[in-house]
C-alpha cells in the first residue's frame, strides 16, 4: 500500500481532505444550531442530505421538487456574484485606477472563474455544479477572446468536456436531466426573445406579465420535455410538479439560496452573522414548507407510476421534437 500512501499525501489530495473537512464543519455547525429546518438548510447549501428528515425528502419527491435540492448554477452563480460584488466594490474605493488599465469584465473574470471553481469542489463536483463551472470557464475564455457566445454551443461543449473527462456520466439520470432542462430552457427563451423583438416596447406591467408568461411557459415545457425521461429513470411522474415549481423555483431561487448562500459565507468570517442569517432563512424555509403542506391537504398530490413500451415511448418522444421545433420547420 506505499503507492497509495503517497499518493493520499499529495498536494492535491491534501487539498480535498481539508474541502472535506471545511465541509464537515459547517454541516456540525448547522447541526447544533436550534433550527427546525436544518436539514433543508444544509441540502441547500451543499447537496449534503444526511440531517433531511425522511418526510420532507419525500414531500419534495411528491411534489416534483426533489432537483431544487441538487447544487446547480444558481447556487454556484449566486456565491460568485456575491463575492465579485464585495470585490467590485473594494476595488472602486481603494485601487479604482485597476480599472484604467484592465476592463471590469476582464478583472472580475479571473476572482469569478475561482469563486465557482471553489464552491463546486465545496460540494463535491455533482454533474448540475460541473455543468456551471464548465459552462463559466468557457464563456470566460469566449469573452477574454473576444469571441462570439452562442448559448447553445457552450452547453454542447461543455457537455462534451465533461463527457472526455468523466465518460460514464452519460449513465446519470442527473446529467440528461441537468442537461435536457437547459436546453428546453433555451429554446423557451430564444423563442420570447424573437417574439419581445418583433413586439413594442411595454410597460412595467406588461413587463411583469411577460416575465409570468415565460415561467408558465417554462414550467410546463420542461414538465412535457423531460417526461419521457423520467419514465425511463424513475418510472414514475408527478403530475404536480409545473404547478408546484411555479412557486417554488422563484422563492427558493431569490430569497432562500441567497440567504443560505450569505450565512455560509458568514460562517468563515464572524460566526454570530451567520447564525443570524440561518434563523431567518429557517423562517423563510418554513414558510414555503407551510405552503407546500397546505397544498398536500387540498390536491393530495401522489407519484404516479407510469410503464409504457418501447413503441409508446418513440411516438411520445417524435410528439415532442414536432411541439418543440421552429416554426415552419414541420
Amino acid at each position: 500500500y506505499s503507492r497509495y500512501l503517497r499518493a493520499q499525501h499529495g498536494y492535491l489530495q491534501q487539498i480535498k481532505l481539508g474541502i472535506e473537512r471545511q465541509r464537515l464543519a459547517l454541516r456540525n455547525f448547522i447541526d447544533q444550531q436550534p433550527l427546525r429546518h436544518k436539514g433543508l438548510l444544509l441540502a441547500l447549501l451543499t447537496g449534503d442530505q444526511s440531517l433531511l428528515h425522511a418526510d420532507t425528502e419525500n414531500l419534495f419527491q411528491r411534489f416534483g421538487m426533489s432537483h431544487l435540492l441538487a447544487i446547480s448554477g444558481p447556487h454556484v452563480l449566486i456565491f460568485a456574484l456575491l463575492f465579485c460584488w464585495a470585490t467590485h466594490h473594494l476595488i472602486c474605493r481603494d485601487w479604482p485606477d485597476l480599472y484604467l488599465t484592465w476592463p471590469k469584465q476582464y478583472l472580475l473574470i479571473v476572482p469569478f472563474c475561482i469563486c465557482v471553481l471553489f464552491y463546486c469542489a465545496f460540494v463535491g463536483f455533482e454533474i448540475p455544479a460541473l455543468r456551471t463551472l464548465l459552462s463559466c470557464l468557457l464563456i470566460s475564455t469566449f469573452i477574454l477572446l473576444k469571441q462570439k457566445i452562442q448559448p447553445l454551443s457552450i452547453l454542447l461543449l461543455s457537455a462534451s468536456i465533461l463527457l472526455i473527462f468523466d465518460p460514464f456520466s452519460i449513465l446519470s439520470a442527473a446529467f440528461w436531466l441537468s442537461y435536457g432542462a437547459c436546453f428546453v430552457l433555451l429554446r423557451i427563451y430564444q423563442t420570447l426573445q424573437h417574439q419581445s423583438r418583433t413586439a413594442e416596447v411595454k410597460s412595467k406591467t406588461q413587463t411583469l406579465k411577460i416575465q409570468l408568461k415565460i415561467l408558465i411557459e417554462a414550467q410546463w415545457k420542461i414538465f412535457l420535455a423531460l417526461f419521457p425521461l423520467m419514465i425511463i429513470f424513475f418510472k414514475q411522474i408527478a403530475w404536480i410538479t409545473p404547478l408546484s415549481n411555479l412557486f417554488a423555483i422563484p422563492f427558493i431561487g431569490l430569497v432562500i439560496v441567497p440567504l443560505d448562500v450569505l450565512a455560509g459565507m458568514s460562517y468563515f468570517f464572524f460566526e454570530p452573522l451567520s447564525q443570524l442569517f440561518f434563523q431567518i432563512n429557517n423562517l423563510c424555509i418554513g414558510v414555503l414548507l407551510f405552503i407546500m403542506e397546505s397544498i398536500d391537504q387540498i390536491f393530495h398530490p401522489q407519484l404516479i407510476p407510469v410503464a409504457m413500451n418501447f413503441w409508446s415511448m418513440i411516438c411520445i418522444i417524435l410528439s415532442l421534437i414536432i411541439l418543440f421545433s421552429p416554426q415552419g420547420l414541420m
